[in-house]
């Protein structure tokens, strides 16, 4: 009976929006996401009448207009609606996300897809466990912002400061938040970052992903350098 009591509380039926593959929504962060696509206009809409709650699920694949159920990852999250703003022909919702959720099944309702989905209960973890890898993913980000800064100077660098929290579940998805927003490359790691229940192997990949930026903006500067000598050659100039 209670273990029936407990499904309840953490399964329901959710309005599903897709979101495309390099778009990453987490767990206690604030977005605006706007719908045009006459389909997540009225699943908007139908949430906006009811427990202004969504189901944002990334595709697969980029060039999926209408997506289908098994065009869609299985962990994604709900999220509620905070404030929205009526277009002509769409709708921009400020969602603030709630959980990361596991989807059970699909289900069409008229122009819209909806889904029975069951919030992921997170293993709980002692933050003094993991701090050596928080402080060690805080160096990270703070020499990623510092390098973005220098080496794209005409690109809008990744800005948002670090929260001050002691959780560490929400520090790695607020990292997590600030870099998918900043890069798009292999989107794929951000959403491995989402299915990560566990803290511990959470915080594990964004230091991965960190490293992975750093090596891509030291790779972008040798091209750079590469180039810049061919054309200094080309021109008769010393290089």
């Amino acid at each position: 009976m209670g273990e029936e009591k407990d499904k309840q509380k953490t399964e329901g039926t959710y309005p599903v929006i897709p979101l495309p593959p390099g778009r990453f929504i987490f767990p206690q962060q604030k977005f605006v996401i706007a719908t045009e696509k006459h389909q997540s206009v009225g699943t908007a809409k139908d949430a906006l009448t009811r427990e202004k709650k969504i189901l944002l699920l990334n595709k697969k694949k980029e060039d999926i207009e209408i997506p289908e159920p098994n065009d869609l990852h299985e962990i994604g999250v709900i999220v509620k609606i905070t404030d929205h703003i009526q277009k002509a022909d769409s709708l921009r919702l400020v969602v603030e996300g709630i959980a990361r959720v596991r989807t059970i099944e699909f289900s069409q309702t008229g122009d819209f897809l909806q889904a029975r989905a069951q919030i992921v209960k997170e293993a709980p973890c002692k933050s003094d466990a993991v701090l050596p890898l928080m402080k060690e993913v805080t160096e990270a980000f703070d020499k990623y912002k510092e390098e973005c800064q220098k080496r794209r100077p005409t690109q809008e660098s990744p800005s948002p400061n670090i929260p001050q929290t002691d959780d560490p579940g929400f520090f790695a998805d607020s990292i997590a938040s600030i870099i998918a927003a900043y890069t798009d490359y292999r989107p794929e790691r951000f959403q491995a970052v989402l299915e990560a229940f566990d803290t511990k192997e959470r915080l594990e990949k964004l230091k991965e992903i960190l490293n992975e930026e750093m090596d891509l903006l030291e790779f972008e500067m040798r091209v750079l350098k590469k180039v810049g000598k061919q054309i200094l050659k080309n021109l008769g100039l010393p290089y």
